[in-house]
């Protein structure tokens, strides 16, 4: 006895596609939707809706969404942050204005949209909207504004939102410390962000590095190189207070040592810097990426070795975090900042602008 698809087959499998990004795999189920027959059931548009959006083809969730007979919240949500998605806020944001209901991922959608899109800005003012209009927010919104507030250094509303936390005792979750510990270092409260971080009672690599970047860009980069000394003393030890996994999970990653070479550029750290570089690779098996080349270029140059920091620069090899043309950019634009060339590294600049 064969097996025939139904409308309960293809949402999973739809879902499967989106989260994967197999494009071609999802549009062959779509074409087996209407094979079957149940392309117009709702569960199954939806999941076409969102499959479209993850992909990067908005028409064809655009094309799905306008043909539909009946749509649901989730139908309004999915097309919404597709364009979102895309950057097109203008677009996304009438579909918005328009949608005969919304719930709280509606409103997690604009905002996180405009926050990823470069608009802070837009992102505050839709949660003071939201604020107006009675209701609560979640994790992800929480998250996202405390975002929008550092990278705008909004001090007094991160403060304001904090201060909302602890009143609706939403403040003791690991994801929110660790938010707030970025959006206080951002906005060069590093002492209070420190206080977050010791008051944490569960933490995870995550928020090590937002406090170790918190100390190494915008406080004492001795700070932050003392804590990533505990942070490795930490998985390596063996004295039985963390298990084996908890020891794990606070290995240093790439973020952590971007924070940590820049602690040395800014402090002209070199052997300390050369030491960590090659920790990366030799201790903890990391392989540099663009950023970790541009600290120790920054540092050899803060030193005034601008020959070698220019090396470094020219020698940057080309893998998958950067593409050939921006490496040569880069070495370009290198070569104005440590060659002391402003007017035409201005132009380079200018003309990515």
């Amino acid at each position: 006895m064969g097996f025939k698809p139904n409308s309960f087959t293809f949402p999973p499998l739809v879902s499967s596609c989106a989260k994967a990004g197999f494009s071609k795999l999802g549009q062959k189920c779509h074409g087996q939707a209407i094979k079957n027959g149940v392309d117009f059931v709702l569960p199954v548009e939806n999941s076409l809706i969102h499959f479209y959006a993850c992909c990067g083809l908005v028409d064809f969730s655009r094309k799905v969404f306008v043909e539909m007979s009946l749509r649901d919240l989730v139908s309004w949500n999915s097309i919404v942050d597709g364009y979102a998605k895309v950057g097109e806020l203008g677009i996304a944001h009438k579909l918005f204005d328009e949608m005969p209901q919304r719930n709280v991922i509606s409103w997690n959608v604009m905002i996180t949209g405009y926050l990823n899109s470069g608009n802070p800005g837009c992102s505050l003012k839709l949660f003071r909207r939201m604020m107006k209009m009675g209701l609560r927010g979640s994790d992800t919104t929480m998250v996202s504004v405390l975002t929008a507030c550092g990278r705008s250094s909004r001090l007094k509303e991160g403060r304001s939102v904090h201060g909302s936390l602890i009143r609706t005792s939403l403040c003791s979750r690991l994801i929110i410390d660790t938010a707030l510990i970025d959006m206080y270092s951002k906005c060069r409260r590093v002492g209070v962000a420190n206080l977050v971080f010791d008051r944490t009672s569960v933490t995870n690599l995550i928020c090590w590095n937002a406090m170790i970047l918190g100390h190494c860009l915008h406080g004492n980069p001795e700070d932050g190189l003392n804590l990533y000394t505990k942070m490795v003393d930490t998985a390596c030890s063996r004295d039985g207070e963390k298990s084996l996994d908890e020891r794990q999970e606070l290995r240093p990653d790439e973020v952590t040592f971007v924070g940590v070479l820049c602690a040395c550029a800014r402090r002209g750290l070199l052997v300390e810097g050369r030491n960590y570089f090659s920790q990366m690779s030799e201790l903890f098996s990391i392989k540099p990426s663009f950023a970790h080349y541009w600290c120790m270029a920054n540092l050899f140059a803060g030193v005034g070795q601008v020959q070698e920091a220019l090396e470094i620069i020219r020698s940057m090899p080309v893998n998958e975090d950067v593409s050939l043309e921006s490496l040569l950019w880069a070495r370009l634009l290198g070569s104005c900042r440590f060659e002391g060339n402003v007017n035409l590294g201005e132009e380079i600049a200018d003309a990515f602008n």
